[in-house]
């Protein structure tokens, strides 16, 4: 029985023997071939000859033994386009886990170089296919929940003050408030450390929730018609911030740590 498939108009050879004897010179044969090596080059070069002069004959050739043996030849190639496939995201993966620096310089060059037009693209796609990203997403959210919970909250920790800017000004446009940039940072080396309620020291080494930690208080508060702007804010601590509450005060209101003198 031959290993080889039995194609319609094809003549497949089934002798698979070494050849150890030219069979044309008796002389000593390539190996895997049945030919020496001079009557192999001479035979490369008459079908090289041949395949000039009979171009048309032979493309028309195969279209024919492609129609004639058609349901064989796609899945043939279907196999072996997942085979190729899989090998060339293997060998993609392999190079850049070992090329990682490299390959993140040549994406971040790539992108700065091709920025406007990766823009529109996106945008150009997200505009098509916004029902499929929402699915997509959703999909992703629902599978990943944990993961991406633990994420969040473990960016949020290491970005407190990133997140506390994004926060402050989500609140203010909340209530139609005038919003400007504020960095507490900024506001903290204003205010010379000190608490603007309680006259104390406020230390950027206490973290929140402790009551003594950093906080921005509003001058006149956001739901008073405060605006959010290092005009109307003020550095305090958190604890102080908390029982001031909603009411416009100054400094001698307030005893230390935010205990209010009625």
């Amino acid at each position: 029985m031959s290993k080889f498939p039995i194609l319609k108009g094809i003549v497949i050879p089934t002798n698979t023997k070494d050849y150890v004897k030219c069979v044309k010179c008796k002389n000593e044969a390539i190996d895997g071939f049945k030919l020496c090596e001079f009557h192999r080059n001479d035979n490369i070069e008459r079908s090289i000859k041949y395949r000039e002069e009979n171009k048309d004959k032979l493309i028309q050739f195969r279209k024919d033994r492609y129609a004639n043996n058609i349901e064989f030849y796609k899945s043939k190639n279907k196999e072996n386009g997942i085979i190729y496939k899989d090998s060339i995201s293997k060998n993609k993966k392999k190079y850049y886990q070992e090329n990682l620096d490299k390959m993140h310089i040549k994406n971040k060059n790539y992108s700065d170089k091709n920025r406007n037009t990766l823009n529109e693209y996106a945008k150009k796609y997200r505009k098509e296919n916004i029902e499929k990203l929402k699915e997509s997403v959703l999909k992703y959210n629902t599978k990943n929940r944990i993961v991406i919970n633990l994420r969040v909250s473990e960016y949020r920790k290491n970005n407190t003050d990133k997140m506390y800017k994004l926060n402050s000004k989500h609140r203010a446009l909340k209530r139609n408030a005038f919003v400007s940039d504020v960095d507490r940072l900024l506001i903290y080396e204003r205010d010379n450390h000190i608490c603007q309620l309680c006259g104390c020291l406020v230390d950027l080494a206490i973290k929140h929730p402790n009551t003594l930690s950093l906080s921005i208080d509003h001058i006149i508060p956001l739901s008073k018609g405060g605006t959010h702007e290092p005009s109307n804010v003020q550095c305090t601590h958190l604890g102080c911030n908390i029982s001031k509450g909603n009411r416009t005060g100054k400094r001698e209101n307030y005893a230390p740590n935010g205990v209010v003198n009625e």
